[in-house]
């Protein structure tokens, strides 16, 4: 019994000094919060609030070759920050329109290849991907598979609510490499209230989950989340101790 005892004592110890032990092998109640398409500079002023909270933004970056030398300055301080800058294509088309006229390598070479190069060349480090306007191919995502450690699509709210959606939430570090995540932007119609409890269902099940918007702002516009949402989207995961992890954070096996 004694030795038992000991045993137990010298766990509760270890996890006490090394914390972050327990969360290695699913045992983790996270968020990876991620912004689609070329917004940085709506999200710029909030660098120093992101940083006092240690929250991280997820950028997938469309029309990075549009981009002024402002914006790439900004998109480099996120990066040097902790956060993470991933790809979301070239020119922002939809793939299903793409391959209507087109082919799987003239998809590689207009729409990956190109502002991938200039966004490395840059050192950005980029990593992952997400399809515009989230749904993808297949025969493409082996492709891209290639180039990037995952492969974003999105799941709709249109016949369930936001945490029934069980494909946006991950165990610790996720073996997946096409992800889902889902839009809580105005235009979504997700309610607030829905947005929190799949909030407590991530933290109640130890899941990481997986958002995205665009902007943020409070001009009402259907691609834009409002501050106040988002403000209290950080508040649950700092008064609940739910961790803030990029994209590839969630995919630390690859």
């Amino acid at each position: 019994m004694q030795i038992i005892r000991k045993l137990i004592l010298f766990s509760l110890f270890l996890t006490l000094l090394f914390p972050s032990c327990t969360k290695e092998y699913g045992y983790l109640a996270g968020i990876v919060f991620t912004i689609d398409d070329g917004n940085v500079n709506f999200w710029y002023p909030y660098l120093d609030y992101l940083d006092s909270l240690h929250f991280k933004l997820t950028f997938y970056v469309t029309g990075y070759h549009e981009f002024s030398e402002a914006e790439k300055t900004m998109l480099k301080n996120f990066w040097n920050h902790g956060h993470e800058i991933a790809y979301h294509t070239t020119n922002h088309v939809k793939i299903s329109e793409f391959l209507e006229k087109k082919t799987v390598d003239d998809y590689l070479q207009e729409e990956i290849l190109p502002d991938l190069e200039l966004m490395n060349k840059d050192s950005l480090e980029v990593r992952n991907f997400a399809y515009p306007y989230g749904y993808g191919d297949k025969t493409i995502d082996q492709l891209l598979l290639n180039y990037f450690k995952s492969v974003r699509r999105i799941r709709v709210t249109s016949h369930f609510r936001l945490y029934e959606l069980d494909e946006i939430f991950y165990d610790f570090p996720t073996k997946d490499r096409i992800i889902f995540g889902a839009n809580i932007d105005n235009g979504s119609e997700v309610s607030e209230s829905d947005v929190i409890k799949a909030l407590q269902r991530a933290k109640e099940e130890n899941k990481v989950i997986l958002l995205y918007c665009h902007k943020i702002g409070n001009s009402n516009d259907d691609y834009e989340i409002s501050e106040n949402r988002f403000k209290r989207i950080v508040d649950f995961c700092i008064n609940n101790e739910m961790t803030s992890l990029t994209v590839s954070e969630l995919l630390a096996n690859y």
